[in-house]
C-alpha cells in the first residue's frame, strides 16, 4: 500500500508520497498524479473532503466514524482510507478543520479481492443488525 500527506484544498496539494520525488520536481503535484499510483483522482478526494461537512454543525462520534470508512477509486482497483490531521476532536469545535488528509491506498489484487469482499460484506452484516 501507498500513504500519501495532501493538503485539505481544492487542488488535493500533495505534500509527501513515497512515489514523487520533491527534490527533483519543478513543481508541486497534486493528487490526481497518476505517477503517485493511489488510484485517488479529483472525484474521490471530493468523496473524502466531504465525508463531514465543518462548515455547518457536526457531531464528534460521527465525524470519527465517517472516516473508518473505506472508499474505492472510480475503477475499483484500490481501496482507499482516509484520515483527518490533526484527528477529529473527541468534543465539537466550531473552528475545526481538517488540515491535511493521510491517505493510505491499497491495490486490490485477485487475491486480495475475495477477502476484501467478504469483510466488507460481514461489516454491512453487523452494521444491519
Amino acid at each position: 500500500g501507498i500513504a500519501t500527506l495532501v493538503r485539505n484544498n481544492d487542488d488535493g496539494t500533495v505534500i509527501t508520497s513515497p512515489k514523487f520525488d520533491f527534490d527533483t520536481a519543478e513543481s508541486p503535484t497534486t493528487i490526481d498524479d497518476q505517477t503517485l499510483e493511489t488510484g485517488v483522482d479529483f472525484e474521490t478526494f471530493d468523496r473524502i473532503r466531504s465525508k463531514v461537512d465543518f462548515n455547518q454543525t457536526w457531531d464528534p462520534k460521527n465525524a470519527a466514524d465517517a472516516y473508518l470508512e473505506t472508499l474505492s477509486d472510480a475503477e475499483g482497483n484500490h481501496i482507499i482510507s482516509a484520515y483527518p490531521i490533526p484527528s477529529v476532536p473527541k468534543e465539537y469545535d466550531a473552528t475545526y478543520k481538517p488540515e491535511f488528509f493521510v491517505l493510505f491506498s491499497l491495490p486490490k489484487t485477485k487475491g486480495l479481492a475475495p477477502i476484501i469482499d467478504k469483510v466488507n460484506q460481514k461489516v454491512d452484516e453487523s452494521v444491519g443488525n
